[in-house]
């Protein structure tokens, strides 16, 4: 079907965006959060104390700003154009049929995939009933993990540096956690969780051992 591109911008299709160029906009937005996440961080310690909770929930926030980016990121390379109207996010019918080809690695090679399907394969203990300080903790030790997640360039290391505290939070969290399925644990085809847990646990050891010098 040919689709009305009289009045639409960079080639879109009319009613459309394309989605390289919301993909810009999105970034350039999100690094000037991290920008501001970075310093507020960084001088968390000095910073009035009325200051210090919003400087937090910006913090988490941009953890998981990062995250959804990195899933918008994924989307973004099967999808060319993407419907202007919110309520119908996806791709038209009358699109070019020809996708942008991924950059050479296969999905389940990512790292950030990894990371989250090792999240995806473990549960607390269970028959364990947690206090909601533990509970706290391993919430913060799941967004520092998705923090380390969203860091990661394709098939690369995580780039993030987690504080001590987060390291911290990190250790609790994987000691008290168990495989959803223990027979299949060490089935890692597909998406390979256990690549993802020796990342996580690289990361740990980059970050304690940073913090020393």
């Amino acid at each position: 079907m040919a689709t009305d591109q009289s009045n639409a911008p960079n080639g879109a299709p009319s009613g459309y965006v394309r989605f390289d160029a919301l993909q810009a906009r999105l970034h350039g937005l999100l690094q000037g959060v991290r920008l501001v996440d970075q310093r507020l961080w960084n001088d968390f310690a000095e910073l009035p104390e009325e200051f210090q909770p919003a400087a937090s929930v910006l913090h988490g926030a941009t953890a998981e700003l990062d995250a959804l980016y990195d899933q918008f990121d994924q989307w973004a390379v099967r999808h060319e154009f993407l419907l202007k109207s919110p309520q119908e996010w996806s791709r038209p019918a009358e699109a070019p049929s020809e996708q942008p080809q991924p950059s050479g690695e296969a999905d389940s090679d990512r790292t950030a995939d990894r990371i989250r399907a090792f999240l995806d394969r473990v549960q607390t203990l269970s028959g364990c009933v947690f206090d909601e300080e533990r509970t706290a903790t391993h919430k913060r030790a799941q967004k520092a993990i998705e923090r380390l997640a969203a860091s990661a360039h394709k098939t690369e290391a995580p780039q993030a540096t987690l504080t001590v505290a987060e390291c911290a939070d990190v250790l609790r969290y994987l000691a008290d956690i168990e495989p959803v399925d223990a027979a299949t644990w060490f089935d890692d085809s597909g998406v390979s969780h256990l690549c993802g847990q020796m990342f996580i646990f690289e990361a740990l050891e980059r970050s304690l051992r940073g913090a020393q010098s």
